[in-house]
């Protein structure tokens, strides 16, 4: 995408690449079987690129994506596509084409029964096999009716996949490669759909390869109208179940999963009827379908195995000439088998509109679980059995998700589905640590899997290296990044006696380290296990209205039923008993009291999204109004979370220029340097204009600093160790350089070490460089906001006290806690909630995510990492601290609100009800006051439209 953007290459050359690696991607052995994918891609890329020529480019232009099943790469709807409710998912999909089409979108992949990989060869990617299937040394491909389209992933031809209701081998692959993975029907047709393996997702965003990606695509899609698609339930669809086929073989908490999914299919209107396959036994049937794709595969492959012979797996090859073997007559009897099977089927389907399927994906485990040949065959032989059903016999089916053990609220759902990306996020931060370590036994240095490492070994970490474990460094000195840990902007010095926190980055040394905690003991999976236990420990909100109404509908219609007894049998006249009875009945109806809180949350929420402040949940909204204390990390929350140079100096007598000369000294020595504090140098001195001369003989001094030759003279940059071990005196710099360091500044010395011509000159310093982190424009406005609004702010940092100290008093913040590990931020939460106080914490980093949980409203920045942002209620769009302010004034609005509307709701119950019941409301009237109730209701609630954050209001 970078390349495409950039103009420094076109869509044609780049797929061709992706073709012919996936022809032939290296490796000893490795052989693929090659597609014809390419064909209809390569034409598009071709457009394409004439298209971008022409100054003529969407948003997608160029970027290839992978398709599946219910549509080609034309963007037509293929023949399953038509026969699949084809008012919704076959239209659905073929207007998510044309919008990925419009926006430039290149298609690769085909729907074509003859381009699979034969099951004794291939892998299903549905369920893999013991060897990751997704592994390009494997030397195999995914099977499966969209092949084409998996294997387009699989070896790197997409940036996005595109699967339908059945399309889990496209969307899987695409989850296990890191891209996006993207069902144009999710979100839109309740209940249906394939629910895929656990690394797998259904909506887009989910995963991507870059952020532009994903954010592109989810542009494309989100100008998606909404239509009659959206909103058809599964009411009214007509739906065979044969539990004798697909039910047996399966295990007991399986099949009542599928039992639950049915129940919940026919609760949302769906007519089910059992229906039986007698003669069906799926395994010889298993025979027909792969007897009818040997010919025709065969056939299909001719050309290209005279062309590319040489390129195909021997074992497909074996296959392939099987099936050139195969008898026109043999050929021609099975597929009338097949005909009269189908024939049979679509009889008993008469008048259905699809077959119940439980989702392939939930029955069998994960590729790790399948540890042995006996396993993978027991799993094998399962599978088969139930999408064969749909498969041999040409029926629609509809595959339910049967993992689900609790009830299909949609309250419920959300729930669930926050959680799982917050698990989702959980597993990216597993993910950093690396798959291998080098560990040192009796002298040698080997690399083993992470696994094997025990505590007492011997790591070697390389430069640029993550750290593997918990370990204590033995021997070398170096920095680390720990950014992602402790929330420390800068690189942290490691020496001998320090500890290395496993994920964490080593910039410039080799270190040597004892372990000290692997596995589930390690720091980063303490903080794994924290934020899941904060997310389990959370209890439901208990509503009052959910209270009130389990007692309404109950209480009206006793009162109802002692309104038509007391005027029926005191009055005599039935006829008005009646009506009055009904009276009480109409305008009781709990319309204004079932609207009063959804369409204020509703509302709310909407109004925060309008200004930048998306609520994930009611629960985060409600809470929100009653916070008394209000903790903020330090970095990237308050400041701005990148160092920058905040103060230079040099020596007496060094000149009017000789800031600016220290400062381009400076420079040179930093120009190739990734280190955050050289970006900060490199920044200063484009800001100023200044023009660097090149540096020579440039090296690291590991721990220390760095050295090198600028204008002929010997430097060094680094740190106050770095000047004593040289014995440069600070001279008139040194109570400058205390002072820097004691607000909190990171202080680096430059010292002049030598000139050009070798001469024996004592070290002297040349001037001293310091560091800090900026703080964000509004956060003094937002600390003054919440203090006025009587709320007491408090700041945990991991920084040292000295910058977190000088934080505080900037913004006059009440209260400050320095130099907090990750694992102690949320006992200081909890400390913080003694006595009741409603605590809400805000942060951006994946340390302050287990605080961010276990505070009663967690807030994230949306510029800090998904694990924050997954386990806050709240995320702020922008990185405004102003926002905070905003989000707890949206909620104590949207409670005011809340109140007013139930209020109101029961105000007209308390005197409607009285009235009608005395007879003084004729069932007219009362309909008219019930309905005015609701108006009044949503009315009143609409009403937080008009809310404006503070900083527009100005």
């Amino acid at each position: 995408m970078r390349q495409l953007s950039a103009g420094t290459a076109d869509a044609a050359s780049l797929l061709a690449g992706c073709v012919e690696r996936a022809c032939n991607p290296g490796g000893e052995g490795a052989r693929v079987f090659p597609h014809g994918v390419s064909m209809a891609a390569s034409k598009q890329a071709r457009a394409s690129d004439m298209l971008r020529g022409q100054g003529v480019a969407g948003p997608l232009s160029g970027l290839p994506i992978s398709v599946k099943d219910l549509f080609d790469v034309q963007g037509d709807v293929t023949r399953a596509g038509a026969r699949v409710l084809p008012e919704q998912v076959a239209a659905a999909d073929a207007a998510a084409i044309a919008r990925l089409r419009a926006a430039g979108a290149v298609f690769v992949g085909r729907t074509n029964m003859t381009e699979f990989a034969y099951s004794g060869v291939g892998i299903n990617p549905h369920y893999g096999t013991p060897r990751n299937p997704f592994e390009r040394a494997v030397g195999r491909i995914p099977g499966g009716s969209s092949s084409g389209a998996a294997v387009s992933v699989t070896d790197g031809m997409a940036v996005a996949a595109i699967g339908s209701d059945t399309g889990g081998s496209c969307r899987i692959p695409a989850a296990l490669c890191g891209i996006v993975g993207f069902k144009p029907t999710a979100r839109r047709v309740p209940l249906q759909g394939t629910v895929p393996l656990s690394p797998s997702y259904d909506s887009i965003g989910c995963l991507a390869r870059t952020v532009a990606c994903c954010a592109a695509l989810d542009r494309v899609m989100a100008d998606e109208p909404d239509g009659p698609v959206a909103a058809r339930p599964v009411r009214g669809l007509r739906l065979a179940v044969a539990r004798n086929v697909v039910l047996d073989g399966l295990s007991g908490e399986v099949a009542s999963a599928y039992e639950r999914a049915l129940g919940r299919l026919a609760a949302a209107g769906a007519v089910l009827r059992e229906v039986a396959f007698d003669s069906w036994d799926p395994l010889p049937e298993l025979g027909i379908n792969g007897g009818l794709v040997a010919a025709e595969a065969s056939a299909w492959h001719a050309e290209r195995v005279a062309a590319l012979g040489d390129r195909y797996d021997p074992r497909v090859l074996s296959r392939i000439r099987m099936g050139e073997q195969q008898s026109a007559a043999d050929y021609l009897r099975t597929r009338a088998r097949r005909m009269a099977l189908c024939r049979e089927a679509q009889g008993e389907m008469k008048g259905f509109d699809a077959v119940v399927l439980p989702t392939v994906p939930i029955v069998a485990p994960r590729i790790a679980d399948l540890a042995d040949d006996a396993a993978f065959f027991s799993v094998n032989r399962l599978l088969l059995r139930n999408p064969a059903i749909a498969n041999v016999l040409d029926l629609c089916a509809l595959s339910m998700p049967c993992h689900e053990a609790g009830d299909a609220r949609l309250g419920k759902w959300l729930e669930t589905r926050a959680k799982r990306q917050t698990a989702d996020a959980i597993r990216a931060l597993a993910a950093l640590r690396p798959d291998s370590a080098i560990v040192r036994r009796d002298g040698v240095e080997a690399s083993v899997p992470l696994g094997s490492v025990r505590v007492g070994d011997e790591i070697v970490v390389l430069p640029g290296a993550r750290v593997p474990v918990d370990a204590k460094v033995i021997e070398g000195s170096s920095h680390a990044d720990e950014s992602m840990l402790t929330g420390e902007s800068l690189p942290v010095p490691k020496e001998p006696g320090a500890l290395l926190t496993g994920g964490a980055i080593n910039y410039e040394g080799r270190l040597v380290a004892r372990t000290v905690a692997v596995g589930a003991e390690t720091v980063l999976a303490r903080i794994i296990r924290m934020v899941e236990h904060a997310q389990a420990a959370k209890a439901p909100i208990q509503r009052m209205v959910d209270r009130v109404s389990a007692v309404f509908v109950p209480v009206v219609l006793g009162i109802a039923l002692a309104t038509l007894l007391g005027w029926g049998l005191i009055g005599g006249n039935w006829e008005t008993a009646l009506l009055n009875a009904v009276a009480v009945l109409v305008i009781a109806c709990p319309c204004a009291l079932g609207l009063a809180t959804p369409t204020a949350i509703m509302a709310g929420t909407g109004a925060g999204a309008r200004a930048g402040i998306l609520i994930k949940d009611a629960e985060a909204l409600e809470v929100a109004h009653r916070v008394k204390v209000v903790a903020f990390d330090k970095t990237g929350t308050l400041t701005v979370g990148k160092p920058e140079v905040v103060a230079l100096a040099v020596p007496a007598g060094a000149g009017d220029d000789g800031e600016q000369r220290l400062l381009a000294r400076l420079a040179a020595l930093q120009a190739g340097s990734e280190h955050p504090l050289a970006h900060a140098v490199l920044a200063a001195a484009r800001t100023r204009g200044i023009h660097a001369p090149t540096a020579t003989d440039v090296r690291a001094l590991p721990g220390m600093g760095l050295s090198g030759k600028v204008d002929g003279v010997a430097l060094q940059l680094g740190s106050e160790r770095l000047r004593a071990s040289l014995g440069a005196a600070a001279g008139t710099l040194e109570a400058q350089a205390q002072a820097l360091q004691q607000a909190g500044r990171t202080v680096s010395w430059l010292i002049e070490t030598g000139a050009q011509d070798a001469s024996p000159v004592p070290n002297r310093v040349a001037g001293l460089v310091a560091f800090g982190d900026a703080i964000k424009p509004g956060a003094r406005g937002a600390i003054e906001r919440l203090r006025a609004a009587g709320v007491r702010t408090v700041m945990l940092s991991g920084d040292n006290k000295g910058a977190a100290a000088r934080v505080a008093e900037t913004l006059g913040l009440d209260e400050v806690q320095a130099e907090v590990l990750p694992a102690d931020k949320a006992e200081r939460v909890n400390g913080l909630k003694a006595g009741g106080t409603v605590v809400a914490m805000v942060g951006d980093g994946i340390n302050d995510a287990p605080a961010l949980a276990a505070a009663d409203v967690g807030i994230a920045m949306s510029t800090g990492t998904d694990v924050a942002m997954h386990a806050a209620g709240i995320t702020l769009m922008r990185g405004d601290p102003a926002l905070v302010a905003d989000a707890l004034a949206i909620s104590h609005r949207t409670v005011r609100k809340i109140r007013e509307n139930l209020f109101w709701a029961f105000f007209y119950n308390v005197i409607g009800i009285p009235l009608a019941a005395a007879g003084l409301l004729n069932p007219v009237v009362a309909g008219a006051a019930m309905a005015f109730s609701s108006v009044s209701v949503v009315g009143n609630a609409l009403l937080l439209r008009r809310w404006k954050p503070a900083g527009e209001k100005a």
